[in-house]
């Protein structure tokens, strides 16, 4: 098996077990709040104890506010004994939380949560962007093999948030491009242009440098909740790399 073919079969699994073990949610937990000068330092929980032992927060920050709405995030390592993923530090598991709550920022509530096995998932900061179509939030995670999108987009309608179904991008861009061409590394929706670019790679283009084009197309989300592809093109050119 080709480098090619090892990597899209890598990148398959890898959204396989993604799908498989995420635990995720957009609904509010009422039951349990934290504050956001607590969330700073502190992993979010439902326990009663000032702090978990086995967790440190790697990252928090705030993303944004939806009709007096606020909305935060928190990046965490854990340990989980059911986890026989590769211990690190102490830590085997990465977690993300997203948290709304209103301007006290003293009501903080989960809306998500996803878990997954240190190493294998890699979180990012979120993005909470105001579309022509309305706010979407976008879950960015990857498993770091060529920065392959595992992550989902919710839009916001009516107080409440609704997963959005995404087109199968490596399959309708493959379709445009030479045979003996590839994609090495992925990409995430420009929420603001509503685009999506994906650098092409020749035959033999190392995964650091692609000198194939891009494939480049325009998006829109329909009233059902989905986002299709209004047009796309394939640019050969390689100076068109340089393209955002």
């Amino acid at each position: 098996m080709n480098i090619k073919n090892t990597l899209f079969t890598v990148y398959l699994l890898l959204i396989i077990c993604q799908t498989i073990s995420a635990q995720n949610f957009i609904m509010p937990d009422s039951s349990c709040y934290n504050s956001v000068g607590y969330l700073k330092n502190k992993c979010y929980t439902c326990s009663s104890n000032d702090s978990l032992e086995d967790c440190k927060v790697e990252e928090f920050g705030y993303l944004g506010n939806i009709k007096n709405k606020y909305y935060y995030y928190q990046i965490s390592l854990s340990y989980d004994s059911a986890n026989t993923g590769i211990v690190d530090s102490g830590y085997n598991t990465t977690n993300l939380v997203i948290l709304e709550g209103d301007k006290s920022k003293s009501n903080v509530k989960s809306i998500y949560e996803h878990s997954d096995a240190r190493g294998v998932i890699y979180f990012l900061k979120p993005d909470l962007v105001n579309t022509e179509y309305g706010w979407i939030l976008h879950i960015n995670m990857s498993s770091g093999n060529g920065g392959w999108d595992l992550g989902n987009y919710f839009i916001y309608e009516r107080g409440k948030w609704y997963k959005l179904k995404t087109p199968a991008f490596l399959k309708v861009f493959g379709a445009l491009i030479p045979k003996d061409y590839w994609f090495c590394r992925g990409s995430s929706i420009d929420l603001k242009n509503m685009t999506i670019v994906f650098r092409v790679f020749k035959k033999d283009d190392a995964c650091c440098c692609p000198t194939g084009g891009i494939v480049k197309a325009k998006l829109k989300v329909t009233d059902n909740n989905e986002i299709i592809i209004l047009n796309n093109k394939y640019f050969p050119d390689t100076q068109n790399n340089t393209q955002n």
